[in-house]
């Protein structure tokens, strides 16, 4: 059987962690965690502030050894060969973004699947204003303005729920045509979605890879993962939470800034495009 190797794409905080966690917890797939990230020579020092490797922390990483900037592209070639087990036949990898994933379109070697994972607007729209500067939204303003010309003077004064909206809509459909004008193999998973019925989701996944579902990867925690790890949601695995669904933006966002994120028609075709509706509940798949 061919080895495979699993690649999310998505937005930061869209739970990409969280779902390769679930995957990897398979007895034949294991969580590599945001592999891009070794190819800087300063990657135990970047700007995540958390470590490559969970286990390992800053001792090397016997996964990940031999890995570095100037072998980066050879990357799943060494873990494979790293780990030097028969019984593992996937990597999934959670580095997300496009310009990584697109270094090994014409790789031969390795089957490869693709997750676009894709998060509720609402949800980024808070996270993004609460973490970007207003020297940082003028400059997501600018760039808005040159990805969507036609929509350029309301963008150019638009408020910055509508900036960090318009940054969820474009990192997206770029997901989407890479996925599309490539011809690749794909799903599409809401967060909200797999967060309250993982069980099903992950199961279909998993049938789309080639393999059976094991029902204890909905127990990840149980399972030790090499590779990056969100320390923020270890409560999570600590208290063994098997369903959590982030809905602060409901109590962060005003009920005007909600509505004209449900209403942006740009928002909504897109999502109607790809199968997606938006709800109360957050994001899940059209009837």
């Amino acid at each position: 059987m061919q080895r495979k190797i699993i690649s999310i794409l998505s937005t930061n905080y869209a739970g990409s962690h969280f779902l390769s966690l679930l995957l990897g917890s398979h007895s034949r797939v294991m969580h590599i965690g945001e592999v891009r990230r070794l190819r800087r020579e300063d990657a135990k020092r970047c700007e995540y502030r958390w470590p490559l490797c969970h286990i390992c922390d800053d001792d090397e990483c016997p996964v990940q050894k031999g890995i570095n900037p100037d072998t980066i592209n050879n990357a799943y070639d060494i873990i494979f060969n790293n780990f030097n087990s028969s019984s593992i036949n996937a990597l999934v990898d959670t580095s997300k973004k496009i310009d990584w994933v697109g270094r090994f379109l014409h790789n031969e070697q390795y089957q490869f699947k693709y997750i676009h994972l894709i998060r509720d607007p609402r949800a980024l729209v808070r996270r993004w204003m609460i973490k970007y500067s207003p020297k940082r939204i003028f400059k997501l303003r600018l760039k808005a303005v040159r990805y969507f010309p036609g929509a350029g003077f309301r963008l150019f004064n638009a408020g910055p729920h509508i900036i960090v909206l318009y940054k969820w809509l474009w990192e997206n459909r770029l997901i989407t045509s890479f996925l599309k004008n490539n011809n690749l193999d794909y799903r599409v998973v809401p967060y909200e979605k797999l967060a309250l019925d993982t069980e099903t989701v992950v199961k279909g996944l998993m049938e789309w890879a080639g393999y059976g579902f094991e029902s204890s990867q909905i127990e990840y925690w149980k399972f030790e993962h090499h590779g990056s790890q969100k320390p923020k949601y270890k409560w999570i695995k600590d208290k063994q939470v098997k369903h959590y669904v982030d809905m602060r933006w409901k109590d962060y966002l005003s009920l005007d800034i909600i509505k004209a994120v449900e209403n942006e028609k740009q928002v909504t075709d897109y999502l109607s495009a790809i199968g997606i509706n938006l709800s109360d509940s957050g994001l899940g798949y059209c009837l």
